[in-house]
């Protein structure tokens, strides 16, 4: 998922585009979801350890809140 909001420059990015070179993005495994309520989607990133292996690995969840400059891990 890449998030991008207009800006002078074009569009910002919120650091969510992969690096030169990379594919995995910042929020590489993530949805949108309303947690709280509140009408305000937060990112929920979901990464597998892949321990033993991918299909029997166990995915864990981050979500991450807009704090008016960024995105932060809550």
């Amino acid at each position: 998922m890449i998030i991008l909001g207009p800006s002078a420059q074009g569009f910002d990015t919120f650091d969510t585009l992969p690096p030169p070179g990379e594919y995995a993005q910042r929020f590489y495994s993530a949805s949108l979801v309303d947690t709280d309520g509140d009408g305000r989607y937060e990112v929920d990133s979901a990464l597998n350890d892949c321990d033993p292996d991918c299909a029997g690995g166990t995915s864990h969840h981050t979500i991450y809140r807009w704090t008016g400059k960024g995105y932060v891990a809550s």
